[in-house]
């Protein structure tokens, strides 16, 4: 995120808001087509995920799968709490520019009333501006402070939303190894098994097996190492 102006000192210009501004609003459209693009990759994502769901074809192939969409729906949460907390930001910029153009306008209002020679309709005139660009900074305090609550609210569903992608895919990892433990310790039985020993050829078959299935519990333990969890 880029670094916040301080708007609470006064010693801004205008020129200085307003190009504040223009660079925060182009920040803002950006960082929105990026969260829009992720959210369709996530969403085709989880559909093809869902519809494979229905095959035993590579179940473990499929937990990483959805362990990772797990994680892109997390930094996705993560975009969108910055893009609220941009919009603050923006929000309290306008609330400053609006400040600045109503000073500007009661500097001008007492100009004119220092002169009468102006007349009584420009003071007028004057005066308007100065409600008018007060309704706005009033309005565009109330957004900032608005903006603020939301970007409190999507962090806090972040929070909630990652602790629990994390639970659900810890516990699928445990289920997984303990499934898989239970198929390793039958096939050591088999294979030692001196009342019905294995030929050769099964013997080279159930190795391979539990070859495979040793490798895949490193994988499974890679996972619960990634999210901190007991192997």
């Amino acid at each position: 995120m880029e670094k916040k102006q301080d708007y609470s000192t006064g010693l801004v210009t205008i020129e200085e808001l307003e190009k504040d501004i223009l660079k925060i609003k182009t920040t803002i459209e950006k960082m929105e087509s990026e969260i829009s693009n992720r959210q369709k990759e996530i969403e085709q994502e989880k559909s093809k995920l869902e519809g494979e769901k229905k095959s035993s074809h590579k179940p473990m192939d499929r937990t990483l799968r959805s362990a990772r969409i797990s994680m892109e729906d997390v930094e996705l949460d993560r975009m969108k709490a910055e893009l609220a907390q941009y919009k603050s930001q923006i929000a309290r910029g306008q609330a400053e520019f609006y400040r600045h153009q109503a000073e500007h306008s009661q500097h001008e209002a007492e100009l004119s009333s220092a002169k009468a020679k102006f007349g009584q309709e420009q003071a007028e005139s004057a005066l308007k501006e100065i409600v008018l660009a007060k309704d706005q900074a009033d309005a565009a305090k109330k957004t900032a402070e608005i903006a603020l609550k939301e970007a409190e609210v999507v962090k806090g569903n972040m929070e909630i939303a990652n602790v629990k992608k994390n639970q659900l895919v810890i516990h699928l990892s445990q289920e997984l190894k303990a499934s898989l433990k239970e198929m390793l310790d039958q096939l050591y039985k088999l294979q030692h098994d001196s009342q019905e020993p294995l030929t050769t050829n099964q013997l080279s078959q159930t190795r391979q097996v539990s070859i495979s299935g040793h490798l895949m519990q490193d994988t499974i333990d890679g996972i619960l190492e990634l999210f901190h969890a007991p192997a």
